[in-house]
């Protein structure tokens, strides 16, 4: 009978495999801590434009690091060598273990190789920050700091780039993904 109810209770936290477990995040905690990244950065900051910059400069540090935590988690994680591979890692996979969905819409630049966006509507970030009823030109998109979180991954993977964050509409965002030349020629090198 004690077999039983050993074999029926859950196992002790040091018999749990780290490599399965899912971390999970309150939403309540993430908020706090979103809040106290965009207050620092009214803080040190004194037009929209520097406060965007400075979000993207500290999401541009998280993605930095992104790479690392996925490369652990996913077991059939490999190398990217394509702009369109890296760019489908980042809508599944990436976004999947940040924001548990994906993104709206993924689309290449019409004619521009180099160019790609990424369209999100009510993006996680914006429910953590009340928004003014300002225009949408006088309003920040705090966004700006999942941009950051793009660029630093692509970056880290050697796909250099550059994401800017704009308002799409009212309640949607867009992240433009402007890679190097120096991207393409590394994705032909690699399938040479």
């Amino acid at each position: 009978m004690q077999e039983k109810f050993i074999e029926n209770s859950k196992l002790a936290i040091f018999e749990k495999s780290i490599g399965k477990t899912r971390y999970d995040i309150q939403f309540d905690t993430l908020a706090l801590l979103f809040c106290a990244i965009v207050n620092y950065a009214k803080s040190v900051t004194s037009s929209i434009d520097l406060l965007q910059e400075k979000l993207t400069k500290i999401g541009n540090t998280t993605g930095k690091h992104l790479i690392d935590v996925l490369v652990w988690r996913e077991k059939s994680f490999k190398k990217e060598n394509n702009i369109a591979d890296i760019l489908n890692l980042i809508s599944s996979t990436l976004w999947k273990s940040l924001f548990q969905k994906k993104p709206d819409s993924v689309e290449q630049g019409s004619g521009d190789e180099l160019t790609y966006y990424i369209f999100e509507s009510k993006p996680f970030i914006t429910k953590c920050i009340p928004l003014s009823t300002d225009p949408l030109e006088n309003r920040p998109n705090c966004a700006a700091y999942i941009g950051g979180i793009i660029e630093g991954f692509l970056n880290s993977t050697n796909f250099t780039c550059t994401v800017k964050t704009q308002w799409h509409n009212e309640n949607s965002t867009v992240y433009i993904i402007k890679f190097n030349p120096s991207a393409i020629k590394n994705q032909a090198h690699n399938y040479m």
